[in-house]
């Protein structure tokens, strides 16, 4: 079947179809970065933001087998994208991005240009320190969870 098939499937189907949200349990992954770049600010108020898109590959010894058990069979860590955001507003938001690079196994400093270290992340491996975060909703005033990575290293 192709993804276009799958696609027009999906969207033949009711919202109560959706299968519940799950979230990565609390503890270090291996991620795969799928993109890494800087987003212009939006506004004249704003600052621009540094985006990574990171795919999750394998969860490491201190997470727990348990918590990852519950998530069940079908659960795919590919699924749970996890988008890290760094606002570049002054001089060491850029020298946390450079540090984030850095743990991509990336030597910035090799490239001309920031973009061009950006682009070299592309299928770096880091291993990332998730965690659950509940906050709540500006639109809605509902509380939400989302999985966020608190520190990265080098992966081995």
């Amino acid at each position: 079947m192709s993804n276009m098939q799958q696609y027009e499937e999906i969207l033949q189907t009711g919202w109560s179809e959706l299968p519940d949200e799950q979230y990565l349990p609390d503890g270090s992954f291996r991620f795969e970065v799928i993109s890494a770049k800087v987003l212009p600010p939006r506004s004249e108020d704003q600052s621009a933001v540094a985006m990574f898109a990171l795919e999750p590959k394998e969860a490491m010894s201190d997470v727990s087998d348990d918590a990852m058990a519950a998530l069940g069979e079908e659960f795919d860590l590919s699924d749970h994208t996890i988008f890290h955001k760094i606002w570049l507003k002054k001089p060491s938001d850029w020298h946390r991005l450079q540090t984030l690079i850095e743990k991509c196994g990336v030597d910035p400093k090799k490239y001309a240009t920031k973009e061009e270290s950006l682009k070299a992340c592309k299928r770096a491996q880091i291993v990332g320190y998730v965690v659950t975060k509940v906050f709540t909703d500006k639109a809605t005033g509902a509380p939400r969870q989302q999985n966020e990575v608190q520190s990265f290293a080098q992966a081995a």
